[in-house]
């Protein structure tokens, strides 16, 4: 699927609200703020998984974070990160007694900003499901959704500074097209 600029900006702007809403919830948890930036943005069909890979091996093990949303549109988000990384990411916080159950809280949050936004832009019914951890290659974890090769999966690549250190973390939302259509259709864009 390719996108328009107008469509791009529209997401990216979604995309930003939020991670700017996850940032505020992980703050009330966390004992350092956490800023969350997006850095690169690319749609595409999951048939097209190969072609966006902004950092690194889509083989490397990460630990990620999969949660769904349904509502007025519905998908499944997915947040994953070197595991040093997200072990850097809990620990920031201090040491944890659960560092699998701390990284599954913080990338929930992180789907719950994107959900947030996306009610607000939508103005009804999104609500986040329960979030899962799952250690495999982005890949794999996209694969393992099962979603059909038509699905939109909006990629990006998200900085994350944490108690002073500057990490990185992949985030996709997979979207069947008429989901991605009524969120496009919210923003006011039309899906092409």
């Amino acid at each position: 699927m390719k996108t328009s600029l107008e469509q791009s900006m529209a997401i990216q702007v979604w995309l930003t609200d939020g991670m700017d809403r996850a940032s505020e919830r992980i703050s009330e948890i966390h004992a350092f703020d956490t800023d969350l930036c997006i850095d690169q943005t690319r749609s595409h069909s999951v048939a097209e998984l190969g072609d966006f890979n902004p950092t690194g091996s889509d083989e490397a093990w990460m630990a990620c974070v999969l949660r769904p949303f349904r509502g007025d549109f519905s998908g499944v988000a997915i947040l994953s990160m070197d595991p040093d990384e997200a072990f850097a990411w809990v620990l920031a916080d201090g040491p944890k007694k659960d560092i699998v159950g701390a990284f599954i809280e913080l990338g929930g949050l992180v789907v719950e900003g994107l959900v947030a936004a996306g009610r607000e832009i939508v103005g009804s019914s999104l609500e986040p499901g329960p979030a899962r951890f799952r250690e495999d290659s982005v890949t794999g974890c996209l694969v393992g959704t099962h979603a059909p090769s038509d699905t939109v999966a909006v990629g990006c690549v998200l900085k994350v500074r944490a108690g002073g250190r500057d990490l990185e973390a992949r985030l996709h939302v997979l979207m069947e097209p008429k989901s991605m259509g009524a969120l496009l259709q919210a923003l006011s864009v039309s899906l092409h």
